[in-house]
């Protein structure tokens, strides 16, 4: 009797397992309403130590090329950007640097706090 309550267990669950064989699942397909193919970008090795001053005028800052323009998440779907944005990426052993030209001739904010929601 102790062993006849696991029994009926195991044969229970291996009657579930038989069932749920029965039909095999149907392949789902999926397709990206926007063909989406991201851009990438290279991540060059700092050659010596990077300044935090927003200057980005180190040697390491100067050999590395800038990014192409940044468009729409939408791509041509959008129109070009009005405005140049544009970014360069470093990395040592401890940090990764990211540097960014970020045109804007009439930047303004309604933010006033520290760590705002600034979407909503």
């Amino acid at each position: 009797m102790r062993h006849l309550l696991p029994a009926l267990i195991l044969a229970a669950m291996l009657f579930s397992c038989t069932q749920a064989v029965e039909k095999p699942a149907e392949k789902v397909s999926y397709e990206h309403p926007i063909p989406y193919a991201p851009r990438q970008y290279v991540c060059y090795q700092a050659a010596g130590p990077i300044a935090i001053d927003g200057l980005a005028d180190e040697a390491s800052w100067q050999a590395a090329p800038w990014s192409e323009d940044f468009v729409d998440i939408e791509g041509e779907l959008k129109p070009a950007p009005t405005y140049r944005t544009r970014a360069k990426m470093l990395w040592d052993e401890t940090y990764l640097y990211f540097a960014a030209t970020i045109e804007e001739p009439h930047l303004w904010a309604t933010l006033t706090e520290r760590d705002a929601v600034m979407y909503m």
